[in-house]
C-alpha cells in the first residue's frame, strides 16, 4: 500500500482539542489550532468572502506560492518550513489539485468553509475556519501545528532536509510531508505523512528504523567486539564459540577467525530512539595444523554461533554490547 493512500474523511474538528492519529501505513491526517501567531510582516491578503479567502489560500498551496498562502491569515513565528522550497517538495511528493468549495457556514464573527481537493491521487474532504478582520476575511490559521513524539525531538530529525529545531511546534503547510534524518544510519517510520485542516494541533509519533547503511554499521560493531574472540583457545572466555580439539590436530596449533557476521533482526528498544536489539549469526573457522607425511599442513573446520545483544547508535562509532 502506498504511504500516501487511505486518507480518511472527517467532519469539522472541535476547537481546543488535541487529537492523536495512529499511523499504520505511513499516513497521518493532521489538524491545527490557531494559537499564538503573527501577521506576516508587510503582507496582508484578505478577501471579501470566506470562500474567496480559502480559495486564494488553497490555490497558493497548489501553485507553490508560500508568501501568498501565509498572507491569507496569521503566520507562526517559526516559518522555517513554510517556504517556497519546502512547498515545492510537498507538491513534488503529492500535489494539491482539483480544489472545490462545497459550502460555507457563516456566523457573526467567523465562518467554516467546506472544501474538497486532491492530495496526490486521493480526494480529501476538509474544512477551514475563517474569521472576520475589519472588512475582510482571514484564515484563522495558515499552518498545521504538529507535535512530534510528545515534543521530544527524535535525533537529527528533518523535513525535506530542513532541520527541525523543536519537535513541540513543527509548523507545516497542509499536504504531503517527508520526514528524514541527517544521520545516514537512521530513518523514521512513517517516513511520509499527509496533514490537512490547520485548525487544531495534532500529535504524530515517529519510530526509528535503520537504513541499509545503519544495518551495516551494526554488523561492523558486532564484528569489532567479536574480533577479541579470535584467539588460540578452543573455548575463549566470554565468547560465543567453542569446539573440541579436531582429530589429528597438532596440539596448540588452533586459531579462531571470523568469516562473516549475518545480522538477521534489528528491533528498536522500547522508549528509546537510538538503541536496537540485534540477533546475528557469526560464522567462524577454527584453523589448525595436522601432520601429513610428517609435515605440518593447514586445516580448518567451520563453526556457526548465534549472538544476541544491543546496538547503540548514540555513540560514534556504533557500539555493541552482548
Amino acid at each position: 500500500m502506498s504511504a500516501l493512500s487511505a486518507l480518511p474523511e472527517r467532519r469539522v474538528a472541535t476547537w481546543w482539542r488535541r487529537r492523536r492519529f495512529s499511523v499504520a501505513v505511513g499516513v497521518a491526517i493532521a489538524v491545527l489550532l490557531a494559537g499564538v501567531a503573527y501577521l506576516l510582516d508587510g503582507v496582508d491578503v484578505g478577501a471579501d468572502s470566506p470562500s474567496s479567502t480559502v480559495s486564494v489560500y488553497l490555490q497558493a498551496l497548489a501553485s507553490g506560492d508560500a508568501t501568498t498562502a501565509l498572507a491569507t491569515g496569521t503566520a507562526p513565528a517559526d516559518r522555517s518550513l513554510l517556504t517556497d522550497d519546502v512547498l515545492a517538495q510537498q507538491r513534488k511528493l503529492a500535489p494539491i489539485s482539483q480544489i472545490q468549495v462545497l459550502g460555507t457556514e457563516e456566523g457573526a464573527y467567523g465562518a467554516v468553509v467546506h472544501v474538497s481537493y486532491r492530495v496526490g491521487s486521493r480526494r480529501v474532504s476538509d474544512h477551514f475556519n475563517v474569521t472576520r478582520v475589519g472588512g475582510s476575511w482571514k484564515m484563522a490559521a495558515v499552518a498545521v501545528d504538529v507535535e512530534v513524539n510528545g515534543g521530544t525531538a527524535p535525533p537529527n530529525l528533518n523535513v525535506f532536509g530542513v532541520s527541525v529545531a523543536s519537535a513541540e511546534d513543527v509548523y507545516l503547510f497542509p499536504g504531503a510531508v517527508r520526514f528524514g534524518s541527517s544521520d545516514p544510519d537512521l530513518s523514521f517510520v512513517p517516513s511520509t505523512a499527509v496533514f490537512t485542516t490547520p485548525d487544531v494541533p495534532t500529535l504524530i509519533t515517529l519510530g526509528t528504523a535503520l537504513t541499509a547503511r545503519g544495518k551495516q554499521s551494526g554488523t561492523t560493531a558486532i564484528t569489532d567486539v567479536l574480533d577479541a574472540c579470535a584467539t588460540a583457545s578452543l573455548a575463549p572466555a566470554g565468547c560465543p564459540q567453542s569446539a573440541p580439539a579436531p582429530a589429528g590436530a597438532v596440539a596448540g596449533s588452533w586459531q579462531w577467525s571470523i568469516v562473516s557476521v549475518a545480522a538477521a533482526a534489528f528491533t528498536p528498544v522500547p522508549r528509546t530512539t537510538l538503541r536496537f536489539t540485534v540477533t546475528a549469526t557469526v560464522n567462524w573457522e577454527l584453523n589448525y595444523q595436522v601432520l601429513a607425511n610428517g609435515q605440518p599442513t593447514p586445516a580448518s573446520v567451520p563453526v556457526s554461533t548465534p549472538v544476541h545483544g544491543t546496538l547503540d547508535y548514540g555513540t560514534s562509532p556504533v557500539t555493541f554490547t552482548r
